[in-house]
């Protein structure tokens, strides 16, 4: 009897170690947005309740055994974006940001009511643009690419040169820049950012000729009255929504190992190896960039000298932010110009891998880290593949984001 007693215990005790061990709990991806945007993304732990975390990807024959010191599992990517800083001039409310996404994508936001923000920065395009240098009123261009637009609560400034301090700051400038949407005074300097002016009357009475918007304007801020101030702060809200970590890499790096190929796999490994690429020394984080600025070797234009407009000096000549790598399988042509591309997405990405394979192209002023690779195609190929992984469909496609018109 003490046996059979004995042996009952024991299995209790193997029970609560199984059933324990089938509880453990996982840091999912944060979702700073309130209630503009799916408020649980899903424990990409679970498949239909079955848990399927296996943070050894060693024994999984999906993915390549051995996994290196530097792999996922070790977080080497946050798991999290972290916390997202407002301002409190500037309290996110789902008014504002209503307001902000009619004003994002509204037309009657250009003189020549042609083009709005989301002309350039569409969702099924990594809310970038597919074209080197995207058109402004009237078909004018300039000089830069259209950059995506991701997690943007999560920088410090704005702007390839970081002319920005604040979303609220740089939300007037494509209003007041000429070639953009065309409030700016001087059509000959086409980086002329403009101060509101008589022109806003134009501005106002284009607005004022949408039916919504005294409602929307008196939902976020108390009252119908136009203001440039209003129109900053709810774009800004708006685009404080766009948060992107939902993509088949975050649910990877949250432990589901089977959701990556194993190409990607390789090219994740590749990345963040410091001794083989080391990509990741500047396209780091949650948001794959360390929010600074870099000349990767590109011939500089006469028109933008890049962070050497703001600072005057002469080593800032050629540099550019460090690009978000999210969604960047969508977002071609690539750099900060727009000068590589390809027949098609994935030519586009392999291109630009080449290039810091060859060791950038040698220019003034190009950093350091910048250097010849030992890279096959091979290793190219699955390097695009990985940077393909942080796409998300989720975010592009969430109806939150889309056009309201």
């Amino acid at each position: 009897m003490k046996t059979s007693l004995l042996r009952s215990l024991m299995l209790l005790m193997a029970l609560g170690l199984v059933f324990g061990a089938s509880s453990c709990k996982m840091t999912t991806p944060n979702d700073p947005t309130v209630n503009n945007l799916p408020t649980d993304p899903g424990d990409p732990s679970m498949d239909g309740g079955t848990p399927v975390r296996d943070d050894d990807a060693t024994d999984d024959q999906s993915t390549p055994g051995e996994i290196d010191p530097y792999s996922a599992r070790l977080g080497v990517i946050p798991k999290s974006l972290g916390s997202m800083t407002i301002p409190t001039s500037n309290p996110l409310t789902q008014a504002k940001v209503e307001l902000g996404r009619h004003l994002f994508y509204d037309k009657r936001m250009s003189t020549t009511r042609q083009v709005s923000c989301g002309s350039c920065h569409e969702p099924s395009k990594g809310f970038a643009d597919n074209v080197s240098v995207s058109p402004g009123i009237s078909g004018r261009m300039g000089n830069l690419n259209a950059m995506s637009l991701v997690n943007l609560g999560h920088y410090e400034d704005y702007g390839w040169n970081g002319r920005f301090k604040s979303l609220e700051e740089h939300a007037p400038g494509p209003i007041f820049n000429t070639v953009e949407l065309g409030f700016g005074r001087d059509p000959n300097f086409v980086e002329y950012y403009g101060d509101p002016d008589s022109d806003t009357v134009i501005l106002f009475r284009n607005l004022g000729e949408e039916p919504k918007y005294p409602k929307l304007f008196k939902d976020a801020f108390g009252t119908e009255t136009i203001t440039i101030n209003r129109i900053a702060q709810a774009i800004a809200s708006f685009e404080r929504t766009f948060v992107s970590n939902t993509s088949a890499f975050d649910d990877f790096n949250n432990g589901v190992k089977r959701a990556l190929s194993v190409s990607a796999v390789r090219g994740y490994k590749l990345f963040i190896n410091p001794t083989k690429t080391n990509c990741i020394s500047c396209h780091s984080g949650a948001n794959f960039t360390d929010n600074k600025f870099h000349n990767n070797g590109l011939s500089v234009s006469t028109k933008n000298k890049g962070r050497a407009e703001l600072t005057g000096n002469s080593a800032d000549i050629g540099k550019f932010r460090t690009a978000s790598l999210r969604n960047a399988g969508v977002t071609w042509p690539y750099m900060h110009d727009g000068s590589i591309t390809g027949a098609t997405p994935t030519a586009a990405l392999e291109e630009v891998i080449r290039r810091y394979r060859a060791g950038g192209d040698g220019r003034m002023n190009q950093d350091e880290r910048i250097k010849p690779l030992n890279l096959t195609d091979q290793d190219v190929a699955d390097l695009a593949a990985f940077i393909h992984s942080l796409t998300d469909t989720k975010f592009m496609s969430n109806p939150a984001l889309q056009n309201p018109f």
